[in-house]
């Protein structure tokens, strides 16, 4: 799956946490693109099985759709508070993570995951992961 259809999940599932229901209009607004180009876009989501759109063009993610949705948000939420331990700034890292989440290698994601749990949970500084 290609960056820019990660970009849609993610982006539908955060929508869907926060207005309960999603259009294609909402979709377009939060990531600043054009009609065409999320039309496109939620084809190729539907092509793949990943979302579903009822009569009323709400859009829902499918099981498949979810998983893959919740794993990428888990990414990106896990690398920008990496990122906010270091010291970077909120937005910063924000904006770091977003680039970021699609690259990163799983090796690498688990032990900054391990890192940023050990340090939210019991307040480690240093610490070596172990894989």
């Amino acid at each position: 799956m290609g960056e820019s259809a990660e970009m849609y999940l993610e982006t539908i599932y955060i929508l869907l946490n926060q207005l309960g229901e999603v259009r294609a209009v909402d979709i377009s607004r939060k990531m600043n693109f054009s009609k065409a180009s999320v039309s496109n876009g939620l084809k190729k989501l539907l092509k793949q099985n990943l979302i579903d759109k009822d009569k009323n063009e709400c859009i829902t993610l499918t099981t498949k759709g979810l998983e893959k949705a919740k794993m990428l948000f888990d990414r990106y939420s896990t690398i920008t508070r990496f990122l906010e331990i270091i010291g970077v700034p909120t937005e910063v890292a924000q904006q770091d993570a977003c680039k970021m989440e699609h690259t990163l290698s799983e090796t690498s994601f688990e032990c900054i995951k391990q890192h940023v749990y050990l340090t939210d949970n019991l307040g480690e500084k240093t610490i070596r992961c172990i894989i």
